[in-house]
C-alpha cells in the first residue's frame, strides 16, 4: 500500500473516531442533561458553577438554622403565655388579700394558689426541648431552676447564623425572664415573700408587693415580645434567602443546563455525518483493496 493511501486511511479512521466521540458526548447529554459534566468540558463554566453550589449549601444551611432557631422560640413563645396568665392570676389574689378581712381559711386557700402558682412557674421555667433546658442559657442540661427558686443556668445566648453576617438568639436565657436577686424582678422570691404574707394576713407587705408583681407580668411580656420579633426577623430572611437562592439555582440552571433540542438535533447531524463517513471509509477501503488486486 502507497504512503498517501495509509495517511487516506489514518485520516478517514481519525474521522470516525473523532465523530463516535462527538456522539458519545451528545448521549451523555441527553442522558444527563446538563452541558457541563465534567471540569474540562468548560473550565470557566465549570468554576462558577462550583461558586453557585457553595452558595446554595450555604443557603440550605441558613434556612436549617432557621427552622430549628424557629422552633425552639416558638415552643418559648408558648411557654410564657402561661407564665403571664399565672402571674396574672397570682396579682389578683394579691389584690384581693391586700384589703384585709379575709378569713382564716379564705387566706389559707389564696396562700396555696400562690403556692401551687410557684409550682407551675417551676415547671414551665424548666421546660425542655429535645431534651435541653430552654431557660438556662448555654447550661443546657441543667435545670434552670431548682425548687427553691434559685436560677442555675447562665446569661448564654445561643446565637445561630440565619444568613451572610445575620444572626438569631434562638433562646431567652432564664435570669432574663423569671429574674435573679441581681436581674429584673425576681418572680419566685417575689411571689415566695407573697406566700408568707398571706398566710401571716400581712396585708402592708401585699400592698407592697403589688408593685413587683406588676414588674414581673411586664417582664415577662416584654421577653415574649422580643422572642415575637425574633420570629419576625427569621421569616423575613427566610423570604430573602430563599428568593436569592431561587435566583441562584436559576443562573446554574443557565449555565449548566443543556438546551436539549438543539442537543438532540446536534445528535441527529452527527448520525448522519457518521453515515457518510462509513460509506466514504467503506469506498475507500473497496478502492484500495481493488487497486492491491490488480
Amino acid at each position: 500500500m502507497r504512503v498517501t493511501e495509509a495517511a487516506l486511511h489514518r485520516q478517514t479512521l481519525t474521522g470516525l473516531q473523532d465523530n463516535l466521540t462527538r456522539m458519545q458526548q451528545l448521549q451523555e447529554t441527553m442522558a444527563t442533561g446538563k452541558r457541563m459534566l465534567r471540569p474540562s468540558d468548560e473550565p470557566a463554566g465549570w468554576a462558577q458553577v462550583i461558586r453557585l453550589d457553595t452558595f446554595q449549601s450555604q443557603a440550605s444551611q441558613y434556612l436549617r438554622n432557621m427552622d430549628a432557631a424557629q422552633t425552639q422560640l416558638k415552643i418559648t413563645d408558648t411557654t410564657l403565655t402561661p407564665v403571664v396568665d399565672l402571674l396574672l392570676r397570682v396579682k389578683s389574689v394579691g389584690l384581693s388579700e391586700a384589703s384585709g378581712g379575709s378569713t382564716p381559711q379564705e387566706r389559707a386557700t389564696s396562700a396555696v394558689q400562690v403556692q401551687d402558682a410557684v409550682r407551675q412557674l417551676t415547671q414551665l421555667a424548666n421546660t425542655t426541648f429535645n431534651g435541653q433546658y430552654i431557660f438556662s442559657g448555654f447550661k443546657t442540661t441543667t435545670p434552670a431552676y431548682d425548687n427553691a427558686g434559685v436560677y442555675q443556668g447562665d446569661s448564654g445566648a445561643a446565637q445561630v447564623e440565619i444568613g451572610p453576617g445575620a444572626t438569631v438568639a434562638r433562646n431567652l436565657a432564664g435570669d432574663t425572664v423569671f429574674g435573679t436577686p441581681l436581674t429584673g424582678v425576681d418572680i419566685f422570691a417575689r411571689l415566695g415573700q407573697l406566700q408568707t404574707a398571706i398566710a401571716a394576713d400581712d396585708t402592708v407587705t401585699i400592698q407592697s408587693l403589688l408593685v413587683p408583681l406588676g414588674a414581673a407580668v411586664q417582664q415577662v411580656a416584654e421577653r415574649q415580645a422580643e422572642v415575637g420579633v425574633r420570629l419576625q426577623e427569621i421569616e423575613a430572611t427566610r423570604r430573602s434567602v430563599r428568593s436569592l437562592s431561587d435566583a441562584v439555582a436559576e443562573v446554574r440552571s443557565g449555565r449548566e443546563d443543556a438546551d436539549m433540542a438543539l442537543v438532540v438535533t446536534q445528535f441527529q447531524m452527527q448520525v448522519a455525518v457518521l453515515k457518510a463517513v462509513e460509506d466514504s471509509t467503506a469506498r475507500i477501503l473497496q478502492t484500495s483493496l481493488l487497486d492491491f488486486l490488480r
